[in-house]
């Protein structure tokens, strides 16, 4: 069959059924999966497909190939059987016959048949074998066709604009799934509305490499960008961009201040900074060296105050960002600071209590009111200002649960021209937090629930007490923070322990022994931990304890004239016994306990609860009663 014949029969819409199949001879009574031995399987029982979207219909991608084989007693049939092949369900057709049905003859004991479908949707694909003149048997599959996932661009219009980018154009073609970005050349356009075949985007703007030059750059789309699933298509020089002039434009500056010796490094934010046709930025009418330079960010290296014969001394500018290529410009107003020179050069002292208040002079130049002043990051409290000397006070620290002293720089801040400056001395102040540390226990051995007295210093709440693993209950702290009351939690155990003789029983056993701790005391405000050695631990029954009792019980029954049941129990040092049985019950401290039984006793039954110092234990037996009157 020739594939132009196939294609213009399936794009026809199926009007017409287009063959060149056996006829098909007609279908006896019958059916079912197999018959006198024979069967027949569709391979693949499921299977799925794409629509592609994109004319004209790729063949390769939105076909399943399905075959039916006939076996019979297991073994593949080798003579030539009829096989129809129906459809069941609207909008897929065979690609052999062009319409919903498709029959054909076997060929080594298989026949095949091709679904094509032109909608999105699930198919059953029944498969009928004529095995005899009076026999048929069938089979079926279910097979689905999805929307495509090819990713394709067959389309971009218009294919140009201008170099200013905001050209809203439109991209055609396949498989564009959410999310998905577009380039134009190596930066991103903006994604307006779309739907997997069509989509709109607004073009970005265009850094020519030449000035005055058109460009044609690749149009690329990713889906699933960053995604494991990512995949990409690029249509090449599908865009052109005709040269326009870049407008600079100016949205920050930082820092916006500096000293008027210059050689401050600035960043300056916005957009339009053609970079590859040069840039200039000038303070007031100064140029600046330019360090490094993106279309949306410059660094710049600002000039000095006085340079070029213009005064910017101790002066608000304006900045001035000018494109080279094109000559367009972009000036920011009162957009930079110039300022004096502050300087550290010396302090004392150089630390205080972590509880703040400790007077401080910072020595330099440079200080004009108002000034702001931390030291080691915390702020200070400014007494007086000249413009070689202040004094401030210095603030209180929180050490946020870090043990130690802690030390940083020292930073004085202008507060009208917003100029910072800092020590070198990453150590230049130091706030002394206090030490954590236990030297007592009071009392040193008791019980759970004991009220137990910490003795030390620096034990700042909240606090945290353990006696060995477990946490104690905090009752209170003194106010210099010298000693701490706590409940003792209950012990977790074991305690230790020894052997022993019972009294006055003399059985072996175990005494338990006060049993040491370590208490861990860590203040949760200045992060310092202490460990104390140690806090005894009572045992709450100080006794000798023989070992709590076993009980097996043993059963015997003599016969007739006996007729007594007979249960005993391995003998327990020091210890009681009390049977229950068929007999009544037996007092007294015996293992052994017997009774005259009759059939009407039968189980004849006896339990016994074993009881010492150390515990309790119960045991029961039976046994059969027979030949007794």
């Amino acid at each position: 069959m020739k594939k132009g014949f196939i294609l213009v029969c399936i794009l026809l819409g199926f009007l017409w059924a287009c063959t060149d199949s056996p006829t098909e001879p007609g279908v006896p009574g019958g059916g079912g999966s197999s018959a006198s031995g024979y069967s027949v399987t569709i391979t693949p029982a499921q299977g799925s497909a794409f629509i592609t979207g994109a004319p004209p219909p790729s063949m390769e991608n939105q076909t399943i190939e399905i075959t039916a084989t006939v076996r019979k007693d297991g073994a593949i049939v080798s003579e030539r059987l009829w096989v129809a092949f129906e459809i069941i369900g609207s909008g897929a057709a065979f690609v052999e016959s062009g319409n919903a049905h498709y029959s054909t003859y076997t060929a080594n004991g298989a026949a095949r048949a091709t679904l094509y479908s032109t909608v999105i949707g699930t198919f059953t694909v029944k498969a009928t074998v004529r095995v005899s003149d009076n026999t048929s048997i069938n089979t079926s599959g279910s097979y689905s066709f999805g929307e495509s996932t090819i990713l394709t661009i067959t389309g971009v219009s218009p294919a140009m604009g201008t170099s200013a980018g905001g050209t809203s154009v439109t991209i055609t073609g396949s498989g564009f799934k959410q999310p998905l970005e577009v380039y134009f050349g190596a930066r991103r356009a903006n994604f307006v509305s779309g739907t997997t075949t069509e989509m709109t985007v607004t073009t970005p703007v265009h850094y020519p490499s030449d000035c005055n030059a058109n460009d044609s750059v690749d149009v690329k789309v990713v889906v699933f960008p960053g995604q494991v699933a990512e995949a990409s298509v690029t249509a090449e020089h599908a865009y052109n961009y005709l040269f326009e002039p870049l407008s600079p434009s100016i949205t920050g500056i930082d820092p916006n201040h500096g000293t008027n010796n210059g050689g401050t490094r600035v960043t300056i934010y916005g957009s339009g900074f053609h970079c590859g046709g040069g840039v200039l930025v000038y303070f007031n009418q100064v140029a600046g060296r330019i360090i490094s330079c993106a279309p949306d960010k410059i660094v710049v290296e600002t000039p000095t105050a006085q340079d070029a014969g213009i005064a910017n001394c101790t002066q608000t500018i304006g900045v001035r960002v000018l494109n080279l290529c094109g000559g367009l410009s972009f000036n920011l107003s009162n957009a930079y600071s110039y300022g004096p020179e502050i300087l550290i050069t010396a302090w004392g002292p150089r630390q205080g209590s972590a509880s703040g208040g400790n007077i401080v002079t910072i020595y330099g130049q440079g200080f004009d009111a108002p000034m702001a002043v931390s030291l080691a990051g915390v702020g200070a409290t400014v007494l007086s200002v000249s413009n070689n000397e202040m004094r401030v006070m210095a603030g209180g620290y929180d050490p946020q649960g870090k043990c130690g002293n802690y030390s940083d720089v020292i930073s004085v801040t202008d507060i009208e021209c917003g100029i910072t400056v800092e020590t070198d001395d990453q150590e230049a102040y130091t706030y002394v937090s206090p030490e954590l540390f236990i030297s007592g226990i009071s009392p040193a051995a008791g019980l759970a629930d004991t009220l137990v007295t910490l003795s030390g210093s620096g034990m700042i709440p909240p606090l945290e007490v353990k006696f060995g693993q477990t946490n104690a209950s905090v009752v209170t702290v003194s106010d210099d923070f010298t000693t701490a009351t706590v409940l003792a939690p209950i012990f977790p155990g074991p305690y230790l322990s020894q052997t022993c003789t019972t009294v006055p029983d003399g059985c072996p056993g175990n005494q338990a022994l006060p049993t040491p701790v370590d208490v861990v005391v860590r203040s949760l405000y200045t992060g310092c931990t202490y460990t104390y050695k140690s806090f005894f631990y009572n045992p709450i029954n100080p006794s000798c304890l023989p070992a709590p009792p076993t009980c097996t019980m043993t059963a015997t029954f003599g016969a007739a004239p006996a007729c007594t049941a007979t249960f005993s129990v391995t003998p327990q040092c020091g210890a009681t016994y009390d049977w229950t049985g068929v007999c009544g019950v037996v007092a007294g401290g015996s293992n052994l306990y017997s009774c005259a039984v009759t059939d009407a006793d039968s189980p004849a039954t006896a339990s016994v609860i074993i009881t010492n110092a150390g515990g309790a234990a119960t045991c029961s037996g039976s046994v059969a009663v027979t030949g007794c009157p």
